[in-house]
Parts: structure tokens; sequence; C-alpha cells
């Protein structure tokens, strides 16, 4: 088994894991590995404390996961607006595909100058395609899309679109 396999096997695993740990919190009566037959355990007011209906999401790996990241994505961007912070979204891809004005986007954000040559940036690492079916992927894109406001999509919705924009980098100062 390559090295490749093995880490998408444990990243399974831990999806499996997570996600069972979340459903036996809200019913330790859950029993079943088959995650669309969860929600029937659950009693109705403990699924009425999500912010949205969870059922057709339950089929997603590590969908606990997404979730956190939706809420904590929401969170940040309207705490930067609230606050009126300095903003700069820089996605992992730019790096792969224009480096250099990435890395001098955050060193101008920051009010830095480059001092040493920047090491090597290794792409490509990515689990998408490996971990999720399209199905799942479409899921994890309605999800998030459902449960983020307007602004934290327009965040995180290149990370669901087959290419990326070429002007992934956006700031705000």
């Amino acid at each position: 088994m390559g090295e490749d396999e093995i880490i998408t096997r444990d990243l399974k695993e831990w999806c499996d894991f997570v996600d069972g740990s979340f459903w036996n919190l809200m019913n330790s009566t859950v029993l079943s590995t088959n995650r669309s037959e969860w929600a029937s355990h659950i009693p109705t007011q403990r699924l009425s404390i999500l912010p949205f209906d969870v059922v057709p999401y339950l089929n997603i790996p590590c969908h606990g996961e997404f979730l956190r990241y939706a809420q904590w994505h929401d969170l940040a961007v309207q705490l930067i607006e609230r606050k009126n912070l300095p903003l700069l979204t820089v996605h992992y891809e730019s790096y792969a595909t224009h480096y250099n004005r990435t890395v001098s986007d955050i060193l101008d954000f920051l009010g830095q100058e480059w001092l040493y040559p920047p090491k090597r940036f290794v792409d490509g690492k990515t689990y998408r395609d490996t971990l999720f079916t399209t199905k799942q992927q479409d899921l994890v894109k309605s999800m998030i899309k459902d449960i983020v406001k307007p602004a934290t999509w327009n965040v995180l919705m290149g990370y669901f679109s087959q290419s990326h924009s070429t002007q992934d980098v956006e700031s705000r100062k």
C-alpha cells in the first residue's frame, strides 16, 4: 500500500470516528454504522439545536468537520466586518499559480519586506477527489452555502468550483 493510500485510509477512519463520536454525544443509543439511520434515533429537540436540516448531509464523511469549518469562517468574517478589520484572503492554490505575487501580497499587507529567498512551494496536496465522491462534494457545497452568510460564501465558494479564479487574492485595508 502506497503512502497516498495509507493517508486516504487514515483520513476516512478519522472521519468515521469523528462523525460517530458526534452522533453518540447527541444520543448514546445510536449504534448503527449506517449514517442515514442516525437522525431517526436522535430526539427532535436535539436536532433543533443545529442551524439547518442535518439529515441530507449525514452521508458526507466528516460532516461535523465541515460544519465547524463553515461556522469558524462565518464567525471570523462577521467579526472582521463588525470591527472593520483589515482583511487579506489568500487561497492555497494561489501559491501554486502565482507564488511570488501571493507572497508579495502577504508581505505588503503586513507591511513587511522580503528578507530571504522563499522556500520552494510544493503544491498538489489535495485529497478532495480521493476522499469524496462528486455527489458528496456537491452536498458539502450545498451544506456550506446553506449555513453561512453571503459574505462568507463569497470567501469560500472558490473552493467548490472546478477552476479557481486567477484573481483569488483579495484585500481590504
